[in-house]
């Protein structure tokens, strides 16, 4: 990287826990999650505009953690692995039913309660994950999301 933008450091001791949260989340896989989320995380550090916003770093971080995401998701394909196989994974938090029942859910839906949870208003979901705003709200209405 030629430049990076001003406040790099602060926004990675700020996001990558929650980026790496996201990441594994969606991708479903820990090594490819941690590949995923310094992928972002440098798509963060090398944006043309080195003067950015910490709202405008927070989108472009998170909705290039999603879409690369997306993509590793789309391209892999892979089935979920069993909760032996994930508990075996060394995972940051434990594997309960909820968790597991959650990571069944599609890609957008998961993508979305993540992000919610996160503190993003629907209108940011929406912009991140590429659904129509009004499918955020019935995504998100009345759930509870406790595992990061």
């Amino acid at each position: 990287m030629s430049k990076m933008i001003n406040q790099f450091d602060a926004y990675f001791d700020k996001w990558s826990a929650q980026t790496g949260a996201l990441c594994y989340l969606l991708c479903r896989n820990r090594r490819d999650s941690l590949d995923v989320a310094f992928q972002s995380l440098l798509r963060l550090g090398g944006t043309k505009d080195t003067e950015i916003g910490e709202n405008d770093a927070r989108m472009l971080l998170f909705k290039s953690a999603v879409r690369l995401s997306d993509d590793y998701y789309l391209k892999k394909m892979r089935r979920l692995p069993s909760r032996k196989k994930l508990n075996a994974q060394s995972l940051p938090f434990s594997m309960t039913d909820s968790l597991y029942a959650f990571l069944k859910l599609p890609f957008k839906k998961r993508a979305a309660l993540i992000l919610s949870h996160f503190g993003f208003s629907p209108k940011e979901i929406a912009e991140i994950a590429g659904i129509r705003p009004q499918s955020v709200s019935s995504i998100t209405t009345g759930i509870t999301f406790s595992t990061c």
